[in-house]
């Protein structure tokens, strides 16, 4: 953390908060919890498929082995220590989980989503994970449950995660997925769509879907 640059440093390792959860002090208990997986000279994508591969686990309630999947659980549980006391959450609550995992550890991260796939509602929502390395950002996805294609880290091409295709990201401007990032403030005015919460346009956002259209359009 010593070597970002400052305004990476304090709006995605500094701040405390993703989109509207519940705000907790989560910081002292996760460096408590998660520090002794991090070595001193570990790059940030070590750090990232380190946490990815055993925070759930680490962090799970004591009658689970891990922190699980559960579809439909935000808006009531998505904050951190609610995610620790019942041992699931939705893709919203993992990812909040994962970034503030990683901003303990020093990791630039943020929350990435889309409140509706091919901007329709009745196609469903999904939210995950940006990782700022050498000066660009990376998406993954948390890897909470067990499954056959393992861990998510960031030199995984980004075709082969399942959402990542041409058709929820084409060229035409009428049904191409929208992406936003969650931000400390605003750019050009822009704010972050809560799929729960949709009348809510208080946190504010970047609109990156150019980002994904780049890096999945040809997939």
């Amino acid at each position: 953390a010593d070597e970002l640059p400052f305004e990476i440093w304090r709006e995605f390792v500094l701040n405390y908060a993703n989109t509207n959860e519940a705000r907790s002090n989560w910081r002292p208990l996760f460096w408590k919890k998660l520090r002794p997986l991090v070595k001193e000279n570990d790059t940030i994508g070590s750090v990232v498929r380190t946490l990815n591969t055993h925070m759930w686990e680490i962090l799970s309630p004591a009658d689970q082995d891990r922190i699980f999947f559960e579809a439909g659980s935000t808006p009531l549980i998505f904050d951190p220590m609610s995610i620790l006391a019942f041992g699931y959450a939705s893709c919203t609550g993992l990812a909040i989980l994962f970034i503030d995992a990683l901003r303990t550890m020093g990791v630039p991260a943020r929350i990435a989503g889309t409140a509706a796939w091919y901007q329709k509602r009745e196609e469903g929502n999904h939210n995950w994970v940006e990782v700022w390395r050498d000066g660009e950002w990376y998406f993954l996805e948390p890897s909470a449950s067990k499954k056959p294609g393992g861990v998510d880290d960031l030199d995984r091409p980004p075709c082969e995660r399942w959402f990542c295709t041409r058709h929820r990201f084409s060229d035409n401007p009428s049904n191409t997925t929208k992406v936003y990032t969650a931000r400390l403030e605003s750019v050009q005015s822009t704010y972050y769509p809560l799929a729960w919460e949709l009348a809510n346009q208080d946190v504010p956002g970047e609109d990156v879907s150019s980002f994904y259209q780049k890096r999945c359009g040809k997939c």
